[in-house]
């Protein structure tokens, strides 16, 4: 049976009864988004896993984001021997603001160690906001040097993995 993505409205709904459900665990977003596997998305997570190179999951991702809306910025580019993944939430949830920026980053982590296995060190995350937590949590959940204060909030990492064959293509 098909179900079609959530829009933008019970996307908001569904995280500000997940914040209002469970005020006492800021770190919320980073667990739920590192333990995502690529399974629990589905057909989504099947397309990702069969696709030949990294760049071509970045395409489907970019594409068929599930935070993707109308009033959302996710944007993918490669400049100086970088691939950088860019992304604005569409909303802010009361109490936790940065909620679908760490959930959504936390995820793609998660996603990239699947498909290519440890990420190379040169990997960084750069955050928009000062952090509510201690960086130290952001470190365990994410396992890349994360810095806040920037203009954006994006994923930088080498590009030289963009093109190489991934491990899972080749399996029917």
């Amino acid at each position: 049976r098909y179900e079609r993505p959530l829009g933008e409205a019970e996307l908001f709904d569904l995280c500000t009864r997940i914040v209002a459900g469970t005020p006492d665990d800021p770190a919320l977003p980073l667990h739920v988004g590192a333990a995502m596997h690529l399974g629990v998305h589905g057909l989504f997570g099947h397309a990702l896993m069969s696709c030949r190179t990294l760049k071509q999951a970045a395409g489907i991702l970019m594409r068929h984001n599930p935070l993707k809306s109308d009033s959302s910025l996710s944007e993918l580019t490669f400049e100086k021997g970088e691939a950088i993944l860019t992304f604005e939430p569409p909303f802010e949830v009361d109490g936790a603001p940065h909620f679908l920026v760490e959930l959504f980053f936390a995820g793609v982590l998660a996603a990239l160690r699947q498909l290519i296995g440890p990420l190379p060190d040169e990997c960084r995350l750069e955050l928009a906001y000062v952090p509510a937590m201690p960086d130290e949590t952001y470190r365990r959940y994410l396992g890349v040097k994360v810095s806040f204060g920037h203009a954006v909030n994006r994923f930088v990492g080498p590009n030289e993995r963009i093109d190489q064959p991934l491990s899972a293509a080749g399996i029917p």
